[in-house]
């Protein structure tokens, strides 16, 4: 049967054996029978779509809820395998965390709470960008973008992005750019220019002939017909790409290939179990 119900049916037993309070026993026994609710939650589902949250703040309920089921699903998975956590598991179930807090906080009005994440990632990445960058240029490439990117992307990856994105300029051109300062998870991949079908195939299969894994993908395509890709990826180490220069003949090894004639890439590496659970709209 289905271990999580029978544990939780087992905890009753055992609390009621052992003195434990009503409460108690029926906060343990929800903790048992959701253990694997946020996990499968933080890496099948779209945490950034506010259906998401809603529906999982709503079987969460409370904040003591959230805090004791985040607190079990860390131990849990750490204590399963030990060489199974990583930074980008880490990330995913923090940020499904701390949106599901704020909806709570909201009273479950989830769009509210994406909003107010959107304006404040805005506001942190201008401010990164200040320096450098006028605002009316910052402007012609937000204006462009919708606002689940905002939502999605932290403020160093947006202004990044954005930098990347101006310093390039109108062009044809590919715009193919690793950094691995924005994200903890492993080395980003900035992939920017005109769309057209195959582009993830052609990305995905020199990548996957580099022996690199792809943990996380989004990709969105702005209203002018450039598609824009921001690509986590690790080496077989589950390591960010620490040399430059492997970075750089990354880099032009998908230039060249997406300025081959569109068409599948297949190999027979299979493909990672992320890689195939990405949600890609298309």
């Amino acid at each position: 049967g289905d271990h999580s119900k029978l544990g939780a049916a087992d905890v009753f037993a055992f609390g009621a054996a052992h003195g434990l309070s009503t409460d108690d026993i029926a906060v343990i026994s929800w903790l048992v029978e959701s253990h694997l609710l946020m996990s499968v939650v933080a890496q099948r589902r779209d945490i950034y779509d506010p259906e998401v949250i809603t529906d999982f703040a709503c079987a969460v309920k409370s904040h003591n809820h959230l805090n004791l089921l985040y607190a079990l699903t860390l131990a849990d998975i750490r204590a399963t395998n030990d060489s199974l956590w990583n930074d980008w598991k880490a990330s995913l179930l923090k940020e499904l965390y701390i949106l599901t807090q704020k909806a709570l906080d909201n009273g479950l009005q989830c769009q509210v709470t994406f909003n107010e994440r959107a304006e404040q990632h805005k506001i942190e990445a201008r401010e990164i960008l200040s320096p450098q960058c006028q605002p009316s240029d910052i402007d012609s490439v937000w204006d462009r973008l919708e606002q689940t990117y905002f939502t999605r992307f932290k403020p160093v990856q947006i202004a990044w992005h954005t930098q990347q994105i101006l310093i390039h300029k109108p062009s044809k051109e590919w715009l193919i750019k690793m950094a691995n300062h924005t994200t903890k998870a492993g080395t980003e991949l900035l992939v920017y220019g005109i769309d057209r079908p195959a582009v993830f195939a052609q990305i995905a299969s020199v990548l996957d002939s580099a022996n690199l894994s792809i943990l996380d993908a989004n990709i969105a395509i702005t209203p002018d017909g450039y598609v824009f890709d921001s690509i986590t990826v690790v080496d077989e180490d589950n390591e960010k790409i620490a040399s430059t220069e492997q970075c750089y003949k990354i880099e032009q090894a998908i230039l060249t290939q997406l300025n081959k004639s569109e068409r599948t890439h297949l190999n027979s590496r299979k493909l990672s179990r992320q890689l195939k659970q990405l949600n890609v709209p298309t």
